[in-house]
């Protein structure tokens, strides 16, 4: 009976040695693995520098619709030219249908001409001031020829029609300013005789001449444009447009000696039509 006793008091002292050594465990197993939150960590926003700004850059070719000049209130017959463009912009896409620019386009080789048959006058054929002159038997003619200029610097807004497969319509309004500049103006009329002894006993003879420096003024100017625009890269954009400018008129050249007198020769508003091509970077 005293083994028995003993194996009992051995056997219940082992089980509360192993009961105290789980319960420990547990406690100490806790403390090490607290429990986990189960809720989202808040998301990070990471700001870019220069999201949503671009630049831009274009060339093209415009047809000028020629305004009206007029020297001494007379109108004249100056034709205009064709002319080269570039341009070079910066803005901010606020969201997918709408970014706002700032431009800078320049308009160079613009040239205007004019030839024109005009009165030939009379002359003194007997050197005598007492009798009357007669009319020059001969074909006389005018010509004109200016150069021209204009840069226009602009603010534009710009609608995007939405995007289908790479391609992106938009139509677009802009306003500020021109500084046009009016250069070379000259103004020669010329007698062709065809009876000897007009016009001086000359064949060819320079009845006037006038060479000037012309004027340089901003002036308001406004534009239209429509275009598409295509996806080269995430970045980089193809475009394709058309740009509709209005210039308003002024003085192109002043103090023009007309006969014994001088006048202004004045331009009414001109319209520029331009087709341009260029690229836009997106930086994003």
């Amino acid at each position: 009976m005293g083994i028995i006793q003993k194996a009992t008091a051995i056997s219940t002292a082992m089980l509360f040695t192993l009961s105290f050594n789980i319960h420990v465990g547990d406690a100490l197993a806790g403390d090490y693995y607290p429990p986990q939150n189960t809720e989202p960590a808040p998301e990070v926003t990471v700001v870019e520098f220069g999201t949503g700004w671009y630049l831009r850059g274009n060339v093209g070719y415009s047809n000028v619709v020629d305004p009206e000049f007029s020297l001494g209130g007379a109108p004249t017959g100056l034709d205009l030219g064709n002319a080269n463009t570039f341009g070079v912009g910066a803005g901010y896409q606020y969201n997918k249908f709408l970014r706002i620019e700032s431009s800078i386009d320049a308009l160079s080789n613009l040239s205007f001409s004019d030839r024109s048959i005009i009165n030939c006058g009379t002359w003194d054929d007997d050197g005598n001031t007492a009798t009357l002159e007669v009319p020059v038997t001969g074909t006389c003619t005018e010509t004109q020829a200016l150069a021209a200029g204009a840069t226009a610097v602009m603010v534009n807004a710009y609608l995007d029609l939405g995007n289908y497969g790479g391609f992106t319509p938009y139509v677009g309004l802009g306003g500020g300013a021109a500084y046009v500049r009016w250069e070379d103006y000259t103004r020669t009329g010329t007698c062709t005789i065809s009876t000897f002894g007009d016009c001086q006993n000359a064949l060819l003879t320079t009845i006037y001449s006038n060479n000037q420096t012309s004027n340089a003024e901003w002036k308001p100017a406004a534009a239209v444009m429509a275009g598409f625009s295509y996806d080269l890269t995430r970045n980089l954009k193809f475009d394709v447009g058309y740009k509709f400018t209005y210039i308003s008129g002024g003085s192109a050249v002043d103090d023009v000696q007309v006969g014994t007198g001088f006048s202004d020769l004045k331009y009414k508003p001109f319209n520029v039509h331009q087709i341009n091509l260029g690229f836009r970077y997106e930086i994003w």
